[in-house]
């Protein structure tokens, strides 16, 4: 976001002075007393949402020439319209559009919206026409399109894929059926148009956050990743249904602090890997425990996990590196998850982590599972070794993906059908 944010500044504001805080703590004196306008982001996830918006109360009662700027999740939006509607701040949505954050700079205090439109509209209600709409070809149904559109038969197909006949015709039929073709003519005409798409490597990047899909699509601009295609989406939703126009080379998942959408994006990229497994799967994370936990739970195989806490020049290494595909990133990156499944834990350390999840102490649990407090504490001790993280806090959030996302192997666990299509 911070990147995104310099860019719009800038681009539209290059008369102001920027000045960054990672956090409401790092907020200085000395800055409170300079700002004109002051933007906040608070559309993460914090374990107390109230204490956190009455600190940004205090500060909005003893700094009222401030222009404040809010970015507002939905979930907070009724907790920041009670604490934080003054004359003096504005309420942005955490996915208002650039031209919202831009005009409500330029109008100031006195003149900007209160509350943006974006927060004011309604959620929009999921569809099934939509869901019956989205097309995808598997990517067996695109091998065998591409050898039939260069005059291959089923026989010779069947034989270079060790497959049988009747597989081959079904996974032929099944492709033309979904893509609405009649003919071999109609397959021809499709291969064509699928083999153009390929020349290209397209990338696609879910980011929620409108200032980082900015920051992103700027390092896009760079000449070490120029010649990639570049989509942007807000949601796997959206994706998805671009899935049945683009072959897409690699999916980067941007994620937020938030643990729903930390468990979303493990889930899609669970079931990506089952039914595009051609696809390349990375994930961007907060910060370096998010990624050490990332890399030991995900429920499958990943092409890389980077922080976004690094600096811009290394993030632009870290995807060049990855984007260049070397076979000895892949076999690090499925060696590293290999091990990490080799580590999984027990039955007994798994039912500590679910009553600690639920908020129960450690003696309520020795209690629950008729063990002793030191054995429950080795157990747990074990449990935080195995998953690499060194606090209570990093333990729940390793208890929130297990508990939501058990790990299935693509290669040794068959699905019948792909929970997204």
């Amino acid at each position: 976001m911070q990147n995104g944010l310099g860019d719009v500044m800038a681009r539209h504001f290059p008369d102001f002075e920027l000045t960054y805080c990672r956090s409401l703590q790092e907020l200085t004196l000395l800055q409170l007393r300079r700002a004109d306008v002051i933007i906040a982001d608070v559309s993460g996830e914090y374990r107390n949402p109230r204490g956190t918006l009455e600190e940004y109360y205090r500060l909005l009662n003893q700094y009222r020439e401030i222009h404040w700027i809010f970015l507002v999740s939905r979930p907070f939006y009724p907790i920041a319209v009670e604490l934080l509607m003054r004359p003096e701040s504005t309420l942005l949505s955490d996915m208002e559009p650039i031209e919202g954050v831009v005009n409500a700079i330029r109008a100031g205090s006195e003149r900007a919206e209160r509350i943006s439109q974006t927060l004011l509209t309604p959620e929009p209600e999921e569809s099934e026409d939509d869901e019956e709409h989205f097309i995808a070809l598997t990517h067996s149904e695109r091998k065998v399109l591409r050898l039939l559109g260069k005059g291959w038969g089923i026989n010779q197909i069947a034989t270079l894929l060790k497959k049988s006949n009747k597989t081959i015709s079904a996974q032929k039929n099944s492709a033309m059926r979904r893509l609405s073709l009649r003919s071999n003519a109609d397959i021809l005409w499709r291969v064509r148009g699928m083999e153009k798409t390929d020349s290209t490597r397209h990338i696609a990047i879910i980011e929620n956050c409108s200032m980082s899909a900015v920051g992103l699509q700027h390092l896009f601009t760079q000449p070490e990743l120029s010649q990639y295609q570049l989509h942007l989406f807000n949601d796997f939703d959206g994706f998805k249904k671009a899935l049945q126009h683009v072959n897409f080379f690699s999916l980067i998942y941007s994620l937020s602090d938030a643990r729903e959408e930390r468990r979303n994006c493990l889930a899609h990229l669970r079931d990506l890997a089952f039914t595009h497994s051609h696809i390349q799967r990375i994930i961007l994370v907060s910060d370096e425990m998010e990624a050490r936990l990332i890399s030991h739970l995900s429920p499958s195989r990943l092409h890389g996990v980077v922080s976004k806490s690094v600096t811009l020049e290394h993030l632009l290494k870290e995807l060049v590196v990855l984007l260049s595909e070397t076979l000895r990133i892949n076999d690090n990156m499925l060696n590293h998850w290999y091990c990490s499944q080799n580590r999984m834990l027990s039955p007994t350390e798994r039912a500590i982590l679910r009553y600690m999840s639920c908020g129960y102490s450690i003696p309520e649990i020795a209690a629950q599972l008729e063990r002793n407090i030191k054995t429950i504490r080795a157990h747990k001790f074990n449990a935080m070794v195995k998953l690499g993280v060194n606090s209570d806090v990093g333990l729940l959030d390793a208890a929130d993906i297990l508990t939501h996302l058990p790990v299935r192997e693509p290669r040794t666990v068959g699905l019948s059908k792909p929970t997204f299509l």
